[in-house]
């Protein structure tokens, strides 16, 4: 058994590592979770969101498993290997598509507290922001670069700011912190093997 969940995180992480696509939906999990502690949301919206996050992230895995099984059968062009590849890809693109739909009607529903709040906590909007693109360029980035360590600091500390001033929701405060911890870990260790090579 704990074999299996050590395989199980070992198969997070990497995809963390290698997978660009997976570290751009976990850094979006990790902002909708940082949503949840700020937002004042209904439990049921809340209870959705969580699922969306964790499906979207369980699919893209799908989506990698399914990749890298046609990758083990050779590099030579076979039809049914691409439409494989290309109707993974595409079921993760259907169901993240639903995803952002159902955020944006969940957050539509109470945009008068929202606007309230962006009025009355600039700051926390701020450091909201810079969480997002502090994390951006390493993210986003194929190959690791020292470049964006500087916006990874900045994330990390708009972070913290954020999960000290507002832990009121303590599940979400500290999911959101395990997700930024395991992304930041990856994103440290790929800077780490980079230089090595």
């Amino acid at each position: 058994m704990v074999k299996s969940f050590s395989f199980a995180f070992q198969g997070i992480f990497d995809a963390l590592l290698h997978e660009r696509n997976f570290r751009v939906q976990w850094l979006f999990g990790l902002m909708v979770f940082l949503c949840n502690s700020l937002l004042s949301l209904l439990e049921w919206q809340h209870t959705v969101l969580i699922i969306l996050v964790f499906l979207v992230l369980a699919l893209e895995l799908l989506n990698c498993a399914i990749e890298k099984a046609c990758d083990s059968f050779g590099t030579s062009f076979d039809a049914h290997k691409k439409r494989a590849k290309d109707f993974a890809a595409a079921s993760v693109l259907v169901f993240c598509l639903g995803a952002a739909v159902v955020f944006v009607r969940i957050i539509s529903l109470n945009a008068a507290n929202h606007f309230d709040f962006i009025q009355h906590h600039p700051w926390e909007v701020i450091a909201f922001l810079l969480v997002f693109f502090g994390n951006v360029p390493a993210v986003l980035s194929t190959k690791p670069s020292l470049n964006t360590m500087p916006f990874m600091v900045i994330g990390v500390g708009a972070d913290g700011y954020l999960l000290t001033n507002f832990y009121s929701q303590p599940l979400f405060c500290t999911v959101a912190a395990l997700f930024h911890g395991l992304m930041l870990a990856a994103l440290l260790r790929r800077q780490r093997l980079a230089s090595r090579a």
